[in-house]
């Protein structure tokens, strides 16, 4: 199944002058890893902590790609 049509998006971003971040835990051929406590996967987790409020900055998705390294750097999940 299609997920996300590339090409829709595409369009949207030529006339809205829009840009995205796309953040996927996984391509189609990879395996995407859950936290020992099987609430969310690795990178779900990751996400959810890197998007609590911080006092020090605004979180955009430069910030949050950086804390997204950082946070997965000794995971599997990178």
């Amino acid at each position: 199944g299609e997920l996300l049509n590339i090409d829709e998006v595409s369009d949207l971003h030529k006339r809205k002058n829009i840009s995205f971040c796309f953040i996927t835990s996984s391509r189609d051929f990879e395996v995407a890893y859950d936290t020992v406590d099987g609430k969310h996967s690795v990178l779900t987790a990751a996400l959810l902590k890197g998007l609590e409020p911080r006092k020090e900055c605004f979180i955009n998705n430069f910030n949050l790609v950086d804390f997204l390294a950082n946070e997965l750097q000794s995971s599997p999940q990178r």
